[in-house]
């Protein structure tokens, strides 16, 4: 089946779409890379972190995580969009503890009008929650993201079935363009790998992991390639008459990646 991939577009459209608070998370998504695993791990141990970073109000935030292939860890950055995106949500955020509370009495009540055992529940830290202020997880993330392309008419029908292999449009698909931006940004082709969360030389996966100014430098270099809501830089590419060699570079680096991750 001939599977056609999202644009830079209408991945742009599927986040201008989403509520303020998926629009960070997806932000966050697309430009680092991440895939559902890493965010479900970054949202559930990374605020301390980002709290620090944000508090230092830069440009570029790093995101540590660990290697599900290698076991090592690894890090990757978000800038700009995601970063303005995540400060805008923070009040949300901040109104989570009371959202808790008032949702576990509600279903404390429930419970004991039917009479049966109550077992309280912990309010969770993470980076982003739901209405009810529990974290936010990938099982919703996918909801969200397909009831939002069925709304912007870029599928017919939603249903995590239907998106993989009717249409290739899920989630999967902003570490593709995220591929893509990096690879005409001109940035060294094997740290896209390793943002990425792939190890195909070890000896370099040392060099990223303990030279953090260079690494940041590569991807402050990708950073207006990736703001996608700020910058035309995803689009007006698309259009460079000397793009074929760098098409074709893309087309590889993209087999590569289905490949890596379908091992």
């Amino acid at each position: 089946m001939n599977l056609k991939h999202m644009s830079a577009e209408e991945i742009r459209d599927v986040i201008t779409a989403s509520d303020p608070t998926y629009r960070a998370v997806f932000l966050s998504m697309f430009q680092s890379g991440m895939g559902q695993g890493e965010f479900d791990y970054w949202n559930l141990n990374g605020w301390e972190d980002l709290e620090k970073d944000l508090g230092k109000d830069l440009e570029v935030i790093k995101i540590s995580l660990p290697n599900r292939m290698s076991r090592r860890s690894f890090h990757t950055y978000i800038g700009g969009d995601a970063v303005e995106a995540i400060r805008k949500c923070l009040p949300r955020r901040d109104r989570a503890r009371e959202a808790f509370d008032i949702s576990e009495k509600g279903r404390r009540d429930r419970v004991q009008r039917k009479g049966e055992p109550y077992v309280e529940r912990e309010f969770e830290t993470a980076i982003f929650y739901n209405k009810f202020g529990a974290p936010i997880t990938t099982k919703a993330l996918r909801k969200h993201w397909s009831n939002i392309i069925v709304k912007l008419g870029l599928v017919e029908q939603a249903g995590d079935d239907s998106l993989r292999n009717r249409y290739g449009k899920t989630l999967h698909e902003m570490r593709s363009i995220f591929l893509s931006q990096l690879l005409y940004s001109g940035v060294d082709s094997s740290i896209i790998h390793y943002f990425l969360g792939h190890v195909e030389d070890h000896s370099r996966e040392h060099l990223f992991r303990w030279d953090e100014g260079w690494t940041r430098s590569q991807y402050e270099t990708a950073v207006p390639y990736l703001q996608i809501i700020s910058s035309d830089k995803p689009f007006s590419l698309f259009k460079d008459e000397n793009s074929t060699s760098t098409l074709d570079e893309l087309k590889r680096e993209r087999d590569r990646l289905k490949e890596i991750e379908d091992r």
